[in-house]
């Protein structure tokens, strides 16, 4: 980035040069979220951590270049560049950001014929797609437009831009108009390969990678889930010219519309299981699409099943038993699991959640500790064994490194007793005297003050424990983890 900065008025930065930044950033991107889906767990808002300041860095970068590109004339950029930023930012979710560098290029007279392009209105539609805020109508025309002017420049020949008929999948199936994206994904698939055919050539990496996005929107975006069901069952096979990755942010849109079209759970968990297979068998399986894909099936399981009954336990166990036939029993399996099971405020089950952990024995961090903590909030466990689940949790965090106590690991604790489902007197004074021995070693002295805020709106009377903290005996209370931790000496006199 200095290197740009210093030739950025210069008219040195031609097309290459920018187009080549572009995706160096988006790559860049990419590649910190490859990183972070190998990490066992999220990374908490409050450390630091290289990927974190790794992301901020490339996200203020991509911001700054996209600023530059509509103020400086001397910056030229090709269509594909303008599509890689659009694409970088929906890969970050930074939808507002783009319709409004969107807005602004398409209504700048020198920027206007790169935003007209097909690869870059390709791009748009697939981000006003997912917002679902556009006119099918006009999209038509314009793509119509772009269809009727390259017939006359190519003598008859469409010859659309793959990216852009893509986008007109997608736009299509979401409005509910399946014949026209079966033509189009016609035109895009199998045309394509037989005209490859004939020539004696291959589809180039990057058109397959089209006709695979092309396949898996049917799965996502049909309104009929016959179609749907259709395309799945042929990517899950794996015999198509293309490679069809059974991805989870095209399968969560297909699971949670088979069970709100069918109400049917088995279908739902074949659907499920069929993935983690393919993704096992393909090695693709990691822990932030089992936080993603499981997190999912158990809302639509205890949705299922609301209430704790015999058939939901018996199924429960078999869901459990499926999953570990398929893949070795990992840690967001069992967060979900905690964090959604919790909606049957169930001691029992709980318990038995916590004993088949145990027993599978896979590597646990902070955050099984904190879903733990946070589940018992819907049950009226008594202060010891809310205080075994805090020391295994500063044990997580201690053996993991830490020094602080973090912010989500305070929430989690909070959740715990002050802010469960079932508040009783013995889980509020369980609060106060563990404040007292944890509040000096908080990762920030900020929190000291925003947590007392925060808990004096649950209740008023809780900002006069808070002011005779002092008084509090918390000396039953044994966290012998806090002597990894570093202490705020000033936060310790204000509380003992």
């Amino acid at each position: 980035m200095p290197l740009y900065d210093n030739l950025v008025h210069t008219g040195e930065l031609k097309e290459d040069r920018m187009d080549s930044l572009i995706s160096l950033l988006r790559n860049g991107l990419r590649i910190q979220r490859y990183e972070l889906a190998k990490q066992n767990k999220n990374l908490d808002n409050d450390l630091d951590h290289s990927l974190k300041s790794t992301k901020i860095y490339l996200t203020e970068a991509l911001r700054k270049v996209t600023n530059e590109i509509l103020r400086y004339p001397t910056l030229h950029v090709s269509p594909a560049g303008i599509s890689n930023i659009f694409k970088a930012y929906k890969d970050l979710g930074f939808i507002e950001e783009a319709v409004q560098f969107w807005e602004q290029g398409k209504t700048n007279n020198r920027l206007k014929p790169i935003f007209d392009s097909e690869p870059v209105l390709g791009s748009v539609i697939h981000f006003l797609v997912d917002t679902g805020d556009f006119d099918l109508q006009e999209v038509k025309d314009l793509y119509d437009h772009i269809r009727i002017k390259k017939a006359k420049l190519n003598k008859g020949k469409y010859d659309i831009h793959p990216e852009l008929v893509v986008g007109m999948i997608k736009a299509c199936l979401v409005k509910g108009e399946i014949d026209v994206a079966g033509e189009l994904f016609q035109q895009i698939t199998s045309d394509v390969c037989k005209e490859c055919e004939i020539l004696n050539k291959i589809p180039s990496p990057k058109m397959l990678s089209y006709m695979t996005n092309a396949h898996l929107s049917f799965i996502a975006y049909s309104p009929d889930i016959a179609t749907s069901n259709m395309f799945f069952e042929s990517a899950a096979k794996g015999q198509l010219p293309y490679p069809t990755p059974l991805q989870v942010n095209y399968i969560k849109p297909y699971m949670m519309k088979l069970w709100q079209s069918t109400n049917d759970l088995n279908s739902v968990q074949k659907v499920w299981e069929r993935t983690w297979k393919y993704n096992e068998i393909h090695h693709r399986s990691n822990a932030s699409m089992s936080s993603s894909l499981n997190d999912l099936f158990f809302k639509i399981f205890f949705s299922r099943y609301p209430h704790c009954t015999p058939d939901g336990i018996k199924h429960l166990k078999q869901v459990i038993k499926a999953y570990s036939n398929v893949k070795s029993m990992d840690e967001p399996f069992f967060n979900c699991l905690l964090t959604n099971s919790s909606a049957w405020n169930n001691s029992e089950v709980f318990h038995t959640i916590i004993k088949a952990a145990d027993l599978y024995n896979f590597p646990k961090t902070n955050v099984f500790y904190r879903c733990c903590l946070k589940a018992s909030g819907s049950l009226t466990l008594k202060a010891p064994e809310i205080i075994n689940l805090v020391q295994r949790l500063f044990s997580a965090n201690a053996s993991m490194g830490y020094r602080k106590i973090a912010n989500a690991d305070w929430l989690a604790i909070r959740d715990a007793t002050i802010n469960s489902k079932i508040v009783s007197e013995e889980k509020v004074d369980l609060y106060f005297k563990l404040w007292k021995k944890c509040s000096p070693y908080f990762a920030t002295s900020s929190n000291y003050y925003s947590y007392q805020r925060e808990d004096t709106k649950l209740n008023a009377a809780y900002s006069h424990i808070f002011n005779n903290i002092r008084k509090i005996d918390a000396e039953e209370i044994i966290l012998d983890q806090l002597d990894f931790f570093v202490k705020d000496h000033q936060i310790s006199l204000k509380v003992n």
